[in-house]
């Protein structure tokens, strides 16, 4: 139980190195892909005069943009949610007998180590369901502005 606890550790501190290290260019990109975007998507959405080409073009830069988000996004938050699962159950399976082992890695196991965004958002589903829904909100308020009833 011990070793487990140990590659815990270790692998927390990982977790914060990454943080520490990427999580400001992992905000900067996911900001790019979502003003791409959402570029793309009103110039898909609301152009009158585009060519096929043009928007062909217009759909892969799209999707490009889209799946550089996700994949950034996606694979934090499964990392997230899988570091806090792990911290749960290996607080449990100490057992109880080994008081010590318990005190010793209690506060270890009580911090919450996740992926953020600049410290600002910790990457999860909710987030990723949040951006895609501000992109679409954002589209329709400012495709709609200007417009007769």
């Amino acid at each position: 139980m011990k070793n487990s606890l140990c590659v815990y550790r270790d692998v927390a501190k990982v977790l914060d190195s990454m943080d520490e290290n990427f999580s400001l260019s992992a905000l900067s990109s996911v900001l790019i892909a979502m003003t791409a975007e959402f570029r793309v998507g009103y110039i898909l959405a609301f152009s009158k005069d585009i060519s096929h080409a043009s928007y062909f073009s217009f759909l892969l830069t799209g999707i490009h943009f889209l799946s550089i988000q996700l994949l950034i996004m996606f694979p934090g938050s499964i990392v997230n949610e899988k570091a806090k699962y792990v911290s749960h159950c290996l607080l449990y399976r100490i057992p109880n007998n080994e008081e010590y082992l318990k005190c010793e890695f209690k506060k270890d196991l009580k911090q919450e180590k996740c992926l953020t965004l600049w410290k600002i958002y910790a990457l999860s589903r909710s987030l990723i369901i949040a951006s895609l829904g501000t992109l679409v909100t954002y589209g329709i308020l400012i495709g709609t502005l200007g417009k007769e009833p």
